[in-house]
């Protein structure tokens, strides 16, 4: 879920803690055919989600994220085109405080279900495969994403699994349910991060 400024953050940060086994290395979706979330309205799924919880494939070295107030917000630039997402993303560099905006393009192959969980998104030069795993029923309280991009040029996996809402504020009963699901995904505990959503303008 993160932009090509998180991307740069967190490839040194694992690349620091000696992830080797991460060049390489197929994204776990292709290995384990994750199953997307089926009967995505993605008119309704649009508008602002906020990101609580963030895991990474990366075991016992997945580094805690360097931004706090991080927000997707989804858009149809297109109309009644759900063949075509805005997604930008805004979040604060925790040790700055610098604010920092990026914009990713998003298109659907099929507008079938559930491939329409199915999501390849462009930011800049980063390509990412993103699933859209779970969504409450009326896609009005919470989701949980997948994501992975290989990047170059080491053929890099950066994998993520990450929780949002539709809230900046999270019951802690709430955040144990989804990071139960993120577990369910194979996304180990010791890996998953809170994501500060406190002050934020």
């Amino acid at each position: 879920m993160a932009g090509k400024h998180i991307f740069a953050f967190l490839v040194a940060a694992i690349f620091a803690g000696q992830a080797e086994a991460q060049v390489g290395a197929s994204c776990h979706a292709d290995l384990l055919q994750f199953t997307p979330r089926h009967g995505l309205d993605i008119p309704e799924y649009m508008g602002d989600w906020y990101m609580h919880e963030i895991a990474g494939s990366h075991i016992g070295n997945f580094p805690a994220p360097d931004y706090r107030c991080a927000t997707r917000s989804l858009s149809l630039p297109n109309g009644t085109d759900i063949t075509s997402i805005s997604a930008v993303d805004t979040f604060v560099n925790a040790t700055s405080g610098v604010s920092i905006v990026e914009t990713s393009d998003v298109s659907i192959n099929n507008t079938r279900s559930p491939f329409t969980s199915m999501w390849y998104m462009t930011t800049g030069t980063v390509e990412t495969d993103v699933i859209i795993l779970f969504a409450d029923l009326e896609f009005k309280q919470w989701t949980v994403v997948y994501s992975c991009a290989i990047l170059a040029p080491d053929s890099y996996r950066y994998e993520t699994v990450t929780a949002l809402t539709r809230s900046r504020t999270i019951t802690p009963e709430l955040r144990l349910t989804l990071k139960a699901l993120m577990v369910g995904q194979g996304f180990r505990i010791g890996d998953h991060h809170p994501i500060d959503q406190t002050d934020c303008e």
